[in-house]
């Protein structure tokens, strides 16, 4: 059976956002998908948001022009991000806190979850609007994080795994 880890965190920056990220394996290496369960909350200025959503990152032997790979890989390599745009930060004071569930099951990925176009909340991965249920074995990774800011100042973010 195979086994879902997670990296320790890392600074990473785009275009328009900063944050944090982390990257899953998957080991021995099998098809299958790891999914992720995400609550967020969302405080900007007086305004609060939630959101509660699952994506997924496909493991296939799938390669680019149709070709296999010998071993099988994860989408986006298996990176995670936890971003904050720039103009929330610029513009007023903040927070984000972000709780996950994430957990590997082999085989193929469920139907309804659809490719993401990078304006959802799951971006360019596989995502739904609706959380999935969480398999009692193995036991999902659970992680907590959180990023507060002040005005014009960059998120400072701490961790709990």
């Amino acid at each position: 059976m195979s086994k879902l880890t997670v990296s320790p965190y890392t600074k990473q920056s785009v275009a328009q956002a900063s944050g944090m990220r982390v990257t899953f394996d998957v080991t021995p290496p099998a098809e299958g998908v790891v999914y992720q369960n995400v609550h967020m909350i969302y405080h900007v200025g007086g305004d609060e948001r939630t959101f509660r959503y699952a994506e997924a990152w496909r493991m296939t032997a799938a390669g680019k022009n149709g070709k296999r790979r010998r071993t099988p890989a994860l989408d986006q390599g298996g990176d995670d991000s936890f971003l904050v745009p720039d103009e929330a930060w610029a513009d007023a004071f903040g927070t984000l806190t972000i709780t996950t569930a994430a957990w590997f099951e082999e085989g193929k990925i469920d139907s309804s979850f659809k490719r993401g176009k990078g304006t959802e909340l799951w971006g360019r991965l596989y995502g739904s609007e609706h959380t999935r249920a969480e398999p009692k074995e193995p036991r999902p990774i659970r992680r907590l994080a959180n990023a507060a800011w002040t005005k014009g100042q960059r998120p400072v973010w701490t961790f709990f795994k």
